[in-house]
């Protein structure tokens, strides 16, 4: 039976012809009953079903079974893992994830590469007790995956439809994204390994203090040893260190464990490492040690100290002969400037209780500065050469009137040289050092 509905058809407005073509055609229709109705939407329906089943299985196997080919990197993912290894992290690695077809690589190695990048890279190039957040590359911070090299992220996923999801047996949640599958990853660190910390309040992950501590201690301890060794000349540094890590008696214990339990011990046992180290840097001259912490490196060490004791012996050299420099240049301008006065100044002039000589040889500072001391000296001297040069003038004056007041060259020489009451007992010749004194004497001499 079916069904055929004229309703919209334009009653009395018809012929015949075209009434026909509404029946046999153009009107809408549908089965009211058919005997194989039912097997065939059955047919129909098992068709669509087993077509979506068909495309989910092949969703599913594109999504989870593709066989992936990445240009993998092995000097680099060799180079990771011996770190991690190294630093006792493997441990860290090989969690389970629900959205690991995310990556092209199998979990250990892309749970590995995390863990380089976020954990032991920035645990090794911050000090202990510094907070490490986790973050991805800049600009991309936000995104953790964006530590990940590009070769272990796939490109062939997209943003699948829930429904072509669910027939291949994912929700939108178990498909996730590649940033998901990393937070379920730290996440898994943080509650079942504790090498994570989450705040809530901040909505970010941070390294653990602890395990923070103990990757940076040991790394830093062994690097250190390594420089010396190389310092010293040992032609494998980075494996002498890591031998002496694994040897070195501390207590009882090695420097390996030692640094991983940190507190007291493990900072005097840095304190005395760091002192040797110190002891090699020329630039700083600290002391030589006696402790080498096990280190056979004595030849080393008595290198040192030659090259130390000669260098402080040319430099102790170079502040003698520097002072000798200055002691003559001294003297010499001293010389030049005071002529036959400048022996006497030189013995007899002290500054803060040291003689001049001497103080100016001090320092650069002192020798420049005495030179001021000469200039003082200098101006005096001129001074009184000038006076002598006046008084001497003054005393021709005295002795030419003398001689002709007397007229008699003994009587004006007795005068000259004899004490006079009123020149205080001076003699005029000695006492006449001015305009002002030669008066004094003229008016002394007989009148003509």
């Amino acid at each position: 039976m079916i069904e055929i509905d004229l309703s919209g058809v334009r009653w009395r407005q018809l012929d015949g012809a075209e009434l026909d073509e509404q029946i046999l055609h153009d009107a809408p229709r549908h089965w009211i009953h058919h005997p194989d109705r039912e097997r065939s939407a059955q047919r129909l329906s098992e068709r669509v079903t087993a077509e979506a089943t068909r495309k989910g299985e092949a969703l599913r196997w594109h999504i989870r079974e593709r066989p992936q080919k990445p240009p993998v990197d092995t000097e680099w993912v060799a180079e990771i893992m011996a770190d991690l290894q190294y630093a006792e992290l493997d441990y860290l690695l090989g969690a389970k994830s629900r959205m690991g077809h995310w990556f092209t690589v199998r979990p250990q190695l892309w749970q590995a590469a995390l863990v380089h990048a976020l954990i032991y890279t920035p645990s090794i190039k911050y000090s202990a007790g510094s907070d490490i957040h986790i973050h991805g590359e800049w600009p991309n911070e936000a995104n953790l995956e964006s530590v990940l090299p590009t070769w272990m992220l796939r490109t062939d996923l997209s943003n699948y439809k829930p429904k072509a999801l669910a027939a291949a047996g994912y929700s939108r949640e178990s498909f996730g994204s590649p940033s998901q599958a990393v937070t379920e990853y730290l996440f898994n660190l943080f509650t079942d390994r504790q090498a994570v910390v989450w705040e809530r309040d901040e909505q970010r992950f941070y390294v653990d203090p602890d395990l923070h501590a103990r990757v940076h201690n040991r790394y830093d301890l062994e690097r250190t040893v390594a420089c010396i060794a190389k310092d010293a000349g040992h032609p494998d540094p980075d494996g002498f260190s890591r031998r002496w890590m694994r040897r070195y008696n501390v207590g009882g214990r090695n420097p390996w464990k030692v640094a991983a339990e940190g507190g007291d011990d493990f900072r005097a046992l840095d304190k005395r490492v760091q002192a040797i180290f110190d002891m090699s840097r020329s630039y700083r001259d600290l002391p030589i040690v006696d402790d080498l912490c096990g280190l056979p490196f004595q030849e080393w060490r008595d290198g040192i100290r030659k090259k130390r004791e000669e260098k402080e012996a040319a430099e102790r050299k170079r502040i003698e002969d520097a002072k000798e420099s200055r002691r003559r240049n001294f003297a010499i301008a001293a010389q030049n400037a005071l002529k036959d006065e400048a022996e006497i100044w030189l013995a007899s002039t002290v500054v803060d209780g040291v003689p001049i000589t001497e103080w100016a040889c001090g320092s650069d500072d002192f020798y420049w500065r005495a030179f001021s001391h000469i200039d003082r000296a200098e101006d005096a001297r001129k001074r009184r050469v000038l006076a002598a040069e006046a008084a001497g003038e003054l005393r021709k004056r005295l002795t030419t009137a003398s001689n002709k007041a007397f007229r008699d060259p003994d009587r004006a020489r007795l005068f000259l040289n004899s004490a006079h009451p009123k020149l205080a007992g001076r003699r005029p010749i000695e006492a006449c050092e001015t305009d002002a004194d030669l008066r004094v004497a003229l008016a002394l001499l007989p009148k003509a």
